[in-house]
């Protein structure tokens, strides 16, 4: 009601980080994460358009032939995103099976998932998303185990 005047102010601040390529919400859309790498990526996003948000990121690690060790992954989050879940899947007989999983929710700083039993072999990483939208860093590392 009435008449009168304003100011109408726009700012617009990007996320620090880089986004992760698009589309990876499935396992076989997710791009390759190597050995000692970090991946960068956002979560919670709306996309203009689509009416869909952006719930999930997949990951490809491969583990060297003839090698057994350990993955670590630690996934961090920043800009409020809250992420639930990073879970490790395997392709077995043209089936994606979920192996190991571990909850991240409610953790500011992040979590990480140790998997100490992991054949050479193809794998998957995923990341679900919680709440709010920001950005993650995903850092990998694999170490074999010592020859006996």
């Amino acid at each position: 009601s009435n008449s009168g005047s304003y100011n109408l102010d726009y700012t617009f601040t990007p996320n620090a980080a880089p986004n992760d390529a698009e589309p990876n919400d499935t396992y076989d859309t997710g791009e390759l994460l190597e050995n000692g790498k970090t991946a960068t990526g956002h979560l919670g996003y709306l996309y203009f358009g689509a009416d869909t948000r952006d719930k999930e990121d997949w990951y490809k690690i491969v583990v060297p032939e003839k090698q057994n060790g350990t993955a670590r992954f630690i996934v961090t989050c920043k800009d409020g995103l809250e992420i639930n879940y990073i879970e490790l899947y395997a392709l077995t007989g043209g089936e994606i099976k979920q192996r190991n999983m571990t909850t991240v929710y409610n953790k500011p700083k992040g979590d990480t998932l140790t998997v100490s039993d992991l054949a050479s072999g193809t794998y998957y990483v995923k990341l679900i998303h919680s709440s709010n939208s920001g950005s993650y860093n995903l850092d990998y590392t694999f170490t074999p185990n010592a020859a006996p």
